[in-house]
């Protein structure tokens, strides 16, 4: 039985320095390097990644709040009804007072929503309809003040005449009635709501019925 000797094959100095292999020796020879820019940019990535999140908490909580103050917050509005007393009779008489028109509705403050009005104010005012009928920030009207009103809740309230305004002539059979309430929440955010209305007369007996302005007097707005 012939034996070979089998030796070691011995790859020539010159062919390792030159081929690839030595080309894929010195590609991953700065491992380490690599390692740490790769490590720093995962780093970076992840704390933005964090910020978006955080910045994406913060946001959703911050609309939930603004969902549970809308839904909590109050309301309130003012109603000009007709009043449940019995009319006034206008016989024997030309034409209805201003008077005869306040008695025959009731404008009341009406809260609404889950928590309380707080802070009330109401400045409001009437007189004959009229075309050139503006809101004077600085006029001088009735005021009204409660310091709170529960939900659900109403209270009867007067706006008396406004001072220089033209009496109701026999030819005036529509009243106007406006003015604006400010109230605050348990937290101290403001609200304001304004009205108008027109109230009417007809009838031999006085049966107001109200209706919204006839035109634009300049209140503030809703808030």
């Amino acid at each position: 039985m012939n034996t070979k000797k089998i030796s070691r094959h011995r790859w020539p100095t010159s062919w390792i320095r030159t081929s690839g292999f030595s080309a894929f020796r010195f590609r991953i020879a700065p491992t380490g390097r690599s390692t740490n820019i790769l490590s720093l940019r995962v780093a970076l990535f992840s704390s933005v990644v964090g910020a978006i999140a955080a910045t994406a908490a913060i946001w959703l909580g911050y609309e939930a709040h603004v969902a549970r103050v809308l839904d909590e917050r109050p309301f309130v509005s003012i109603d000009v009804i007709e009043s449940q007393g019995p009319a006034l009779s206008l016989l024997g008489k030309s034409s209805p007072s201003y008077l005869d028109f306040l008695a025959s509705v009731e404008t009341r403050l009406v809260s609404t929503g889950k928590s309380p009005a707080l802070n009330l104010h109401l400045v409001c005012a009437g007189e004959p309809f009229a075309d050139n009928v503006k809101w004077d920030p600085r006029g001088k009207y009735e005021e009204w003040d409660f310091p709170y009103l529960l939900p659900n809740r109403s209270t009867i309230v007067y706006c008396p005449r406004r001072a220089g305004s033209p009496a109701v002539s026999n030819s005036t059979d529509e009243v106007m009635e406006y003015g604006i309430v400010y109230y605050e929440d348990q937290d101290h955010r403001k609200y304001q709501t304004p009205f108008c209305e027109t109230l009417l007369a007809y009838g031999p007996r006085i049966k107001v019925r109200t209706i919204d302005c006839l035109t634009d007097i300049h209140l503030p707005q809703l808030r």
